[in-house]
């Protein structure tokens, strides 16, 4: 998610993490595995339409292919806010 920017990589729409999902462009069923070029972030309505099926069989386009970062975890993190979750907050305080 941190790489595709929480963006929905079929309709743009930039959503809150728990309104996003991780797809299988090529479906685990018809295997796809979980790799960096398999893998985008997906909005619930899209990933409900696109369902089993391909990008290409759900006539849904992928706004740009799926690629392995280019960045570390780490620098993101280092880069990202302070608590990325609230719930964390009590954790990344406790040190």
């Amino acid at each position: 998610m941190l790489r595709d920017g929480h963006q929905c990589q079929y309709c743009s729409k930039r959503l809150p993490i728990r309104d996003l999902n991780i797809d299988h462009v090529i479906p685990r069923s018809r295997g796809g595995g979980d790799s960096w070029e398999n893998l985008v972030t997906a909005c619930r309505p899209c990933n409900l339409r696109k369902s089993w099926r391909t990008p290409d069989e759900a006539s849904m386009r992928l706004i740009r292919p799926p690629r392995p970062p280019h960045w570390s975890t780490a620098a993101q993190l280092l880069l990202s806010s302070p608590v990325a979750f609230e719930e964390w907050a009590p954790f990344l305080k406790a040190g």
